[in-house]
């Protein structure tokens, strides 16, 4: 990768990041159209982020089915969102933005099946360590409950495999790119683990709001850089 590019992908995550500062910023005023848009700006610079490594750096289909699955974050972010602008469509918005998400995880997964061989063992550790720090923080803020336990649950599940996939590629790889995918599957299990104590647990607060996005969107960035070195 040249230095022109390394440099152009180091602007657009710290405007993702900017961005999201204003986001919250927005959100946090209660102006949620406001945050619908600029939340959408912070999603495009992690997009155009994997585009870049993805189309500018050595096409590969592994990189292409990354790529697609940030696209589908965005998507599944800015309906997420419209929760706060379209709140009679709460429950709707939440499952169909988490559908988008869903799908770009089994995206991540296959992608990092297609590049190489797998620790097992590696997977099955990261998997256990992970879902039981989930348990616990499930069972500290009491959100996997009612109708939505079981489905949250296996989506959880989903989201730890794929941070354990990339953990196992990166045993047995030792690449970069790797590590920097697995380090983003924890942001990601964090930031989901947050977000769904945030939406259906007891007293949610704006701190949860900052430490979930935060988590995405770093998390997000670290898997547009990894497509280029995984």
């Amino acid at each position: 990768m040249s230095l022109e590019f390394i440099l152009f992908g180091c602007v657009l995550s710290l405007a993702c990041l900017g961005f999201v500062a204003w986001f919250l910023k927005a959100f946090y005023d209660k102006t949620f159209v406001k945050a619908l848009i600029i939340k959408g700006f912070a999603s495009i610079c992690f997009v155009t982020l994997g585009a870049v490594n993805c189309f500018c750096n050595g096409f590969s289909v592994s990189g292409l089915l990354i790529f697609i699955g940030l696209c589908l974050g965005i998507v599944g972010d800015e309906v997420i969102a419209l929760c706060q602008v379209l709140p009679k469509y709460d429950s709707l918005a939440f499952i169909g933005g988490g559908s988008f998400f869903l799908v770009g995880h089994f995206l991540y997964i296959i992608a990092l099946l297609l590049i190489g061989e797998v620790s097992l063992v590696a997977i099955a550790i990261y998997f256990v360590i992970l879902a039981a720090i989930s348990l616990v923080y499930e069972r500290a803020r009491k959100f996997l409950s009612g109708d939505m336990k079981i489905p949250l649950a296996l989506y959880l599940a989903i989201v730890t495999m794929m941070g354990a996939v990339a953990f196992g590629l990166f045993v047995k790889r030792g690449t970069l790119g790797a590590g920097l995918f697995a380090i983003g599957g924890v942001l990601f299990t964090a930031s989901d683990n947050i977000l769904f104590a945030y939406k259906l647990g007891e007293k949610p607060k704006f701190l949860q709001n900052i430490l979930l996005h935060g988590a995405y969107y770093v998390a997000q960035i670290l898997i547009a850089w990894s497509i280029s070195c995984i």
